[in-house]
């Protein structure tokens, strides 16, 4: 005997508070159809993800619920407010909610007291709201209890974020007015892993209160791009989500010669980057150039990696890029830890990070140079977590933070270099040496500088 596959239903004859329905049904396999009689109440079509809200009129010293027969598809929400008028008629709002990412028909009872009254008869169908998400989207889902509940999903690998906002609704009861509390929760779903036509629950100690039917994939990846001119890296976008974009080093290959530059081709995306100049200052002479400061600061890494004769660097000191003091105080810091000043700044993390992340060997040392107003914290994104030891040196003031480069090193040797730190011209000539530099102001010592030069008394000041 086969068994029957009904549909959700077509009405015959559509239910009203006033009349009774009839519903047909149709077998999916065989095609048999049958009856039914529905109860009186109301019809309302709604789409995934909808809600819906209701008022009814009960008489005096009763009290109206919704229950869902159908709770994996809709269900009621909170009562919002119960008044009642000089003739005894207590009015109540409630709020109908799709609950499941499917489509269905849910019957729902109007209850006063424990008889029902009347139903409602949601016709679900799809929104569009069952389309398959990348790793790593988001949804956010606003539900409201009477409790300050918790909640929990039943998938381990969708991660659940809750905040609550604590609301009071006045309820109007004859003479006396009443305050309702009700919690409005706001859900953050982050959706951490692949998930096929799995039907995610999220419930509270009361039960399951809200269905989630999800299909998650990995990013479908276009093709990598190289990131423009004299470009290091390249990017590939989702062609399911272009708001999910990966950032990767290129892979060069070894160059070829091309007059007194070389040009090397990225493998992966045809990309070009060109060391060195077509047309050099003098001959023999390479210009070590970017499109910009931050392009030419990379440059220069590179050139000092290829001269060292390193496939990685040990560590890397990352300044601001807009103002002089910091990698000027760092020069000291680079002499003795071996390690290239490059800049940065907000908006330019993701190409300065990624090229970073490609000169810089596995567990290797980061300086940072400056406060958050000078390097903020954004711009260590994509570095931080990455098994790279990160360190800090700051002050209050660009002083502050050459004297915390020069006690983080120590001084070795009996020189100290002494320069205005008002402008960059005598300072970065006295850069190359290699010597440690003390910026000062021009109108005397700090406080903090008189304590440096006594714990560093015998030493030669130039």
């Amino acid at each position: 005997m086969i068994e029957h596959d009904w549909d959700d239903g077509t009405f015959i004859v559509e239910p009203t508070f006033s009349n009774t329905g009839i519903i047909e049904y149709k077998c999916r396999k065989c095609g048999e159809t049958k009856q039914e009689e529905l109860p009186k109440g109301k019809v309302v079509n709604m789409v995934v993800g909808d809600e819906q809200s209701f008022t009814i009129a009960v008489g005096a010293n009763n009290y109206m619920y919704f229950v869902s027969e159908n709770p994996e598809i809709a269900n009621a929400g909170i009562v919002f407010a119960g008044t009642m008028d000089s003739n005894g008629t207590t009015r109540y709002t409630r709020k109908i909610r799709v609950l499941a990412d499917s489509v269905g028909f849910a019957k729902i009872a109007i209850k006063v007291n424990d008889s029902t009254l009347a139903y409602i008869y949601a016709m679900v169908s799809a929104g569009n709201d069952n389309v398959v998400r990348c790793v790593g989207a988001e949804k956010t889902l606003i539900l409201e209890t009477y409790n300050n509940q918790s909640f929990k999903v039943s998938n381990p690998d969708i991660g659940l974020t809750v905040t609550k906002e604590l609301k009071i609704t006045k309820v109007i009861v004859g003479s006396e007015t009443y305050e309702a509390p009700a919690y409005y929760n706001t859900l953050t779903l982050t959706f951490n892993k692949p998930v096929t036509d799995d039907k995610v629950a999220i419930s509270t100690a009361t039960g399951e209160i809200y269905y989630l039917n999800v299909n998650i994939a990995d990013h479908q990846w276009g093709p990598w791009t190289h990131d423009g001119p004299q470009a290091i890296t390249h990017t590939r976008v989702c062609e399911r989500d272009s708001s999910h974009t990966e950032t990767q080093p290129c892979e060069f290959d070894d160059g070829v010669i091309n007059g007194n530059s070389i040009i090397y081709t990225c493998k992966i995306c045809g990309g070009t980057y060109t060391q060195g100049s077509e047309n050099p200052v003098l001959n023999g002479v390479i210009r070590v150039a970017g499109a910009n400061r931050f392009g030419t600061s990379q440059k220069i890494a590179s050139a000092y990696k290829q001269n060292a004769g390193l496939e990685k660097v040990d560590a890397v000191i990352l300044a601001n890029g807009d103002v002089f003091a910091d990698a000027l105080a760092g020069s000291y810091l680079a002499a003795e830890k071996n390690a290239p000043i490059i800049i940065t700044r907000s908006g330019k993390e993701a190409e300065v990070n990624a090229y970073i992340r490609s000169i810089l060997k596995e567990g290797g040392s980061i300086y940072v140079l400056g406060g958050t107003a000078a390097v903020p914290e954004s711009c260590l994104n994509g570095l931080v977590g990455k098994g790279y030891t990160i360190t800090r040196l700051w002050g209050q003031n660009r002083y502050l933070t050459n004297l915390d480069i020069l006690d983080y090193v120590g001084v070795r040797g009996n020189r100290i270099l002494v320069a205005t730190g008002n402008n960059f011209a005598d300072s970065l000539s006295a850069s190359a040496t290699g010597l440690p530099i003390l910026l000062v102001r021009d109108d005397g010592l700090t406080d903090e500088q008189r304590e440096f030069l006594s714990r560093n008394a015998g030493k030669e000041f130039i």
